[in-house]
């Protein structure tokens, strides 16, 4: 028989056999010998076709480990990118709140000049309402002294001119 044909008939009988009791059987004395080549070379091809598996599968995984390490590198920077723009939109907040704020302490100012103005101004309006009072009281006093002086002045002259009066209707009593 062709080692070939023998070959593949003696693998046979070792794969109806079995992998583990191949290799416990091949290291008994009487095993030893017996086709001892084309045991080690069933062996060594089933070493092989684990050995690709295995292989294959390693390959398999770090395929698959690079596709999600590049999904994950997607993901990192598109989170990056969404992370930029938040900051940002973060700085730009708080460029809007810094102008809010100025612009509402400005106009906490100008309520507070606005509120002492008008303090002010109702300060000088309650004076003015005084001197008002009381120029307005010292009117009326001018008034009632101008009154009696025109009384007096009055008086006195119709004293000054009694003479001339009681002579003028004495010349008219006298004439008539």
């Amino acid at each position: 028989m062709p080692p070939l044909e023998k070959f593949k008939k003696l693998a046979s009988e070792l794969e109806e056999i079995g992998e583990l009791e191949v290799r416990e059987l091949h290291l008994l004395p009487k095993w030893a010998n017996r086709n001892k080549l084309f045991v080690e070379e069933w062996l060594r091809r089933i070493d092989e076709e684990k050995a690709n598996s295995l292989a294959a599968l390693r390959d398999a995984r770090e395929e698959e480990t690079l596709s999600i390490s590049k999904e994950s590198k997607a993901i990192a920077e598109r989170a990056l990118a969404l992370s930029e723009r938040d900051s940002e939109i973060a700085k730009e907040s708080k460029a809007i709140s810094e102008k809010a704020l100025a612009l509402s302490t400005r106009d906490t100012l100008i309520a507070e000049e606005s509120k002492e103005i008008a303090s002010s101004a109702l300060e000088i309006s309650k004076r003015d309402l005084v001197v008002a009072v009381r120029q307005a009281s010292a009117a009326e006093r001018q008034a009632r002294s101008a009154k009696w002086a025109a009384i007096v002045a009055t008086t006195a002259l119709v004293i000054s001119n009694i003479n001339i009066i009681v002579s003028a209707v004495m010349s008219v009593i006298n004439y008539s």
